[in-house]
């Protein structure tokens, strides 16, 4: 197989970085021009120059992008107007802020806007219905009672009964009752007439408060309004629309371009080569393990055709030397290697007038 082949050359790491370097900044180069195309349109457009300047930093002069957008002359003239236009309302701005000072110098005195009518209370409105509904009931049961009252006592003295008598105190105790009877129907008329009252007085007290404090509400909005206004003037001259720059045509953009990877092309190479050389030393290796067995005793280091049967051809060496296994004519186990007479340079003639193979000058 040969003399040993030597590993290959690392490559030039910082050279290799350096040409990358240099072949990112050409695309970068390239890719900048291609996107900074002069557009025109009816309104306007934009048109790129290019320039040189020194980076302040590394010192190294680099390229450099100037920009510029034009307005149709008509478009030119409608924003100097508006412009113009604009100085004016700002002016006439600046003379109204003179003004807010005596706007907003004081703060706005809440106290001075309508009070809001305060909510009556239930317990008033349900008694204020109760007593004027037994009010209006005991304007009726009282003369007629007393009336009554009056013709039962001249009634029973007309029938000779005097108080104390058990059938006078009798039927004066069942008037009583009835009295009772109706004056107690009257309260609790009355109690039910005052609940009736309290949900409905309680409603009315709601509504007033609630239109109070809508009255209120309006006088402190036109109030705020009225306040306010001065700003809002002052924002409505100042606000406006201006001319708008003029919006080129739409174009696609150069795709983003990749600059060829010089480092890892380097890298794959050196990685190859290595490979190789690795695959080339492992078959070295094989082979000469696998004439390990010749070196049992010296008629096992003999490579002459002459002493060999059985020869089966299995391959050839990285140097095209063919590989053979055979037994030896005095048996024994097969074993693997070269042909002496095919390596003259690896060939070494024994006394006994055979051939032996020096395995370390196989190609």
């Amino acid at each position: 197989m040969g003399k040993g082949s030597s590993p290959p050359a690392p490559p030039d790491y910082r050279a290799a970085a350096t040409e990358q370097g240099e072949a990112n900044q050409a695309v970068i180069r390239d890719q900048t021009f291609a996107n900074r195309a002069n557009q025109t349109t009816p309104w306007g457009g934009v048109t790129w120059t290019p320039g040189t300047t020194v980076d302040p930093v590394s010192g190294e002069t680099v390229g450099t992008w100037e920009q510029d957008q034009f307005l149709d002359p008509t478009m030119q003239g409608a924003l100097q107007d508006q412009i113009n236009s604009g100085a004016t309302r700002s002016m006439l701005a600046g003379n109204l802020t003179g003004n807010l000072s005596d706007v907003y110098d004081s703060p706005v005195d809440y106290n001075s806007f309508r009070e809001v009518t305060e909510l009556g209370d239930p317990n008033t409105f349900r008694q204020r219905g109760e007593d004027a509904a037994y009010e209006r009931a005991t304007s009726r049961l009282d003369p007629m009672f007393e009336d009554e009252q009056n013709a039962l006592a001249i009634n029973l003295r007309n029938r000779g009964l005097r108080s104390g008598d058990e059938a006078y105190e009798a039927e004066m105790d069942r008037f009583g009752r009835r009295k009772t009877d109706a004056y107690q129907s009257a309260i609790n008329e009355s109690s039910a007439a005052g609940r009736a009252e309290s949900a409905l007085g309680f409603d009315q007290s709601a509504q007033r408060q609630a239109q109070s404090l809508g009255l209120r509400q309006n006088e402190i909005a036109e109030a705020l309004q009225q306040r306010g206004m001065p700003l809002e003037e002052i924002n409505m001259l100042l606000a406006g629309q201006g001319v708008q720059p003029p919006n080129a045509p739409g174009y696609s953009n150069a795709g983003q371009a990749q600059a060829a990877n010089l480092f890892g092309a380097a890298q794959q190479q050196y990685g190859a080569a290595a490979d190789a050389y690795n695959a080339q030393q492992a078959q070295r290796q094989s082979l000469l393990q696998g004439a390990v067995g010749i070196g049992t005793g010296l008629m096992g280091m003999f490579s002459d055709r002459r002493l060999k049967t059985n020869i089966r051809r299995e391959g050839v060496t990285p140097g095209g030397t063919p590989v053979y296994t055979w037994n030896y004519v005095w048996g024994g186990p097969r074993y693997r290697g070269v042909m002496a007479d095919e390596v003259p340079e690896a060939a070494v003639l024994h006394s006994s007038g055979y051939l032996m193979v020096d395995y370390g000058k196989v190609r």
